[in-house]
C-alpha cells in the first residue's frame, strides 16, 4: 500500500493512453446505448464523487503538491463534483452544462493527456483512469437521456462565474489550477495569463454551447422524422380499411 500511496514521482509514467481513449469511446457508446436505464447514473455519481474524495485524501497528506494540485479545481474534477450536487439538487441547467464540461473535458483529457508522473500502480493512475471514464459514462448518460436544453447566455454566465473563481485562486496561490494560467506541457502555445485566461473560457463556452446545440438540433430531426413515419403509417391504414 506504501507504493500505491507514495509521493516521491517517477521519471515519466506508464499509463497507455491509446487504450484509455478506446474505454472512453466504448464507455460513451455504451451509456448511450442504455441511455433509458437511469437506474445507473446515481451509482455511477456515487463512485465518480468517491474518486474525487481518494484522490483529495492523498493530495492531502503532502502540503507541497496539495496546494499545487490538490484543490478540485480542475474543471474534471468540479464537473464530477457537480453533477452530483445537481443531480441531488435536481437542477437540470447545472447537470446539463456539467455533464457536457465532463464529457468534453474527458475527450480533451485524453486527447492531450497531462498525468501526473508516478508507475503503476498509483492512486493517481487510477483515478486519472476511472474519473474521466466515468465522467464519459455519466455526461453521456445524463445528455442522451434529458431533453432539456441550455442557453448561450447560461453557458457562458456559467463558465464565467467558474472560471473567475479559479482564477482568483491561481493568482493567490500561483498555481495554474484549470490550465487558465498557462497549457499543459502537451500544448505546446505560450501566452499570457490573461490571453490563455480568454482562450480556455471561450473553448469552453463555445463547446458547450456547439455541441448542446447540434444535439437539440438532431433530437428534432429525429422527432420529426419520427412523427413523419407515424403519419405515414396512419395514411396506409386508414388506405387498407377504405379497400376492405
Amino acid at each position: 500500500m506504501t507504493q500505491f500511496f507514495r509521493y516521491t514521482e517517477d521519471a515519466y509514467t506508464d499509463i497507455n493512453i491509446t487504450l484509455l481513449r478506446i474505454m472512453l469511446l466504448i464507455v460513451i457508446l455504451l451509456a448511450y446505448k442504455i441511455k433509458n436505464k437511469q437506474k445507473l447514473l446515481k451509482p455511477a455519481l456515487l463512485l465518480s464523487f468517491a474518486g474525487q474524495i481518494l484522490l483529495f485524501t492523498w493530495y492531502v497528506g503532502n502540503h507541497n503538491i496539495f496546494i499545487k494540485e490538490g484543490l478540485p479545481l480542475f474543471h474534471c474534477r468540479i464537473s464530477a463534483i457537480m453533477m452530483l450536487v445537481a443531480y441531488i439538487l435536481r437542477n437540470d441547467k447545472l447537470m446539463r452544462y456539467f455533464a457536457w464540461l465532463g464529457l468534453i473535458g474527458a475527450i480533451i483529457s485524453f486527447a492531450f493527456p497531462d498525468p501526473s508522473k508516478y508507475l503503476w500502480p498509483h492512486v493517481t493512475n487510477l483515478t486519472y483512469t476511472m474519473n474521466h471514464l466515468l465522467l464519459g459514462f455519466t455526461g453521456t448518460l445524463i445528455i442522451s437521456s434529458h431533453t432539456s436544453h441550455i442557453k448561450i447566455k447560461d453557458t457562458l454566465m456559467i463558465t464565467s462565474i467558474m472560471n473567475a473563481v479559479i482564477m482568483t485562486v491561481n493568482l493567490i496561490l500561483n498555481t495554474n489550477y484549470g490550465y487558465l494560467v498557462h497549457f499543459p506541457e502537451s500544448v505546446p502555445l505560450k501566452l499570457s495569463p490573461a490571453t490563455t485566461f480568454l482562450i480556455m473560457s471561450m473553448i469552453i463556452t463555445s463547446l458547450i454551447a456547439l455541441s448542446d446545440k447540434t444535439q437539440e438540433n438532431l433530437s428534432h430531426t429525429k422527432q420529426e422524422q419520427t412523427q413523419v413515419v407515424l403519419l405515414q403509417n396512419r395514411i396506409k391504414q386508414k388506405k387498407r380499411l377504405a379497400y376492405a
